[in-house]
């Protein structure tokens, strides 16, 4: 196949580590205020077990009686019964905002101020760059796929697997002078090394188109 498509001569190094990049005119900041009384938290993908189930649920739970973090989860639901119970149960007690699932994501990253994302099986987190696009730092485990997506200390931080993110994103939000570089720097981070323009760009180069 190699010779057939002519690529064996080809040396280009690729400079860009995504698939498709970010679209920068769909994903752009929203008007965001960290001086107001609460940090929004959010959470966007799949909602089931080996995403972070656990640590979602157990983040809800801390902050459930601080009017002063609000979360909000936009995803499709993926949970066995009883999960799903807990899950609903949390919803109408108002511990969390929930959204369905739709194409309109941009609009959910414009209304949170930090992404937390605590999926420890990742192939790219592609929401990782739409919300740095947006000018929202995340939180994630320094596990493969995210550690591609995150821009340490730029457009987000990384933990190691075994440490709790749940802590770690606590002082995260209770720092809002960091909180806000960093959700300046994510779309600058974004602009650098997600413009899908140039990521497609760098794509066709390294196949010799």
């Amino acid at each position: 196949v190699t010779n057939e498509l002519n690529l064996k001569d080809i040396k280009y190094n690729r400079r860009f580590n995504s698939s498709k990049g970010v679209d920068l005119q769909s994903f752009h900041p929203g008007i965001k205020n960290l001086d107001s009384k609460h940090i929004v938290v959010g959470f966007c993908g799949r909602v089931v077990r080996d995403k972070g189930y656990d640590e979602l649920t157990a983040l809800a739970r801390l902050y459930r009686d601080n009017p002063a973090v609000v979360i909000k989860i936009k995803g499709k639901i993926e949970l066995n019964q009883e999960d799903r119970s807990t899950f609903n149960q949390m919803i109408a007690n108002n511990v969390i905002e929930y959204f369905e699932w739709d194409n309109n994501v941009a609009s959910f990253f414009q209304s949170i101020d930090v992404l937390f994302f605590p999926s420890k099986r990742e192939g790219f987190g592609n929401v990782l760059i739409e919300a740095a696009a947006c000018g929202v730092p995340s939180i994630g485990f320094k596990i493969p796929g995210v550690m591609d997506a995150i821009i340490e200390h730029e457009s987000g931080i990384l933990i190691n697997a075994e440490a709790n993110i749940i802590l770690a994103l606590k002082k995260m939000i209770d720092n809002k002078k960091e909180l806000a570089r960093l959700s300046l720097q994510a779309r600058l981070s974004a602009e650098a090394n997600f413009d899908q323009s140039l990521v497609l760009e760098d794509i066709h180069q390294s196949m010799g188109l």
